[in-house]
């Protein structure tokens, strides 16, 4: 028996209703992504797995200010290198050990190129917000993320 094809890319316009439709069924915050959007579909063996979405960083984050230690003018011209991913959702019927750091490790593999072509500037920095009473992080762990403190 062959190990499954994973790959990653970006929806196409017309999955779009399917894609907010999945997410706002199986993520617990539903489908808003706002900002300069990117949305990714990763599929096994042709199905669709898990969803991505990655939009425009919070105007003002205190753990990241105090992370990146950022003026307010550096903030205003570099904040648009930074993306936020706004949902990470792995479908319910394909749940497995991994699938989620190796579908994280592909989308970000490409990300910053994406982003060039869509919204013609580059990603140099990816954040994302979890919580913890539902989540450990531990795909974010698993891909190298800093942990930057906590948001209220």
């Amino acid at each position: 028996m062959s190990s499954p094809t994973l790959s990653v890319r970006p929806i196409l316009a017309e999955e779009r209703a399917r894609f907010d439709e999945t997410l706002e069924r199986q993520h617990w915050l539903g489908g808003g992504l706002v900002g300069e959007v990117m949305r990714y579909v990763a599929e096994e063996d042709g199905e669709w797995c898990a969803l991505l979405g990655f939009g425009s960083a919070a105007l003002c984050v205190r753990s990241r200010e105090e992370l990146l230690a950022w003026s307010d003018a550096q903030r205003y011209r570099r904040l648009r290198y930074i993306t936020n991913n706004q949902r990470f959702c792995v479908l319910d019927e394909h749940r497995r050990k991994n699938l989620a750091s190796e579908v994280l490790s592909l989308t970000l593999k490409r990300l910053s190129k994406d982003f060039e072509a869509r919204w013609r500037h580059p990603v140099v920095m990816v954040e994302t917000f979890t919580d913890p009473s539902r989540h450990l992080g531990t795909c974010y762990k698993a891909s190298n993320f800093t942990e930057g403190g906590t948001t209220s």
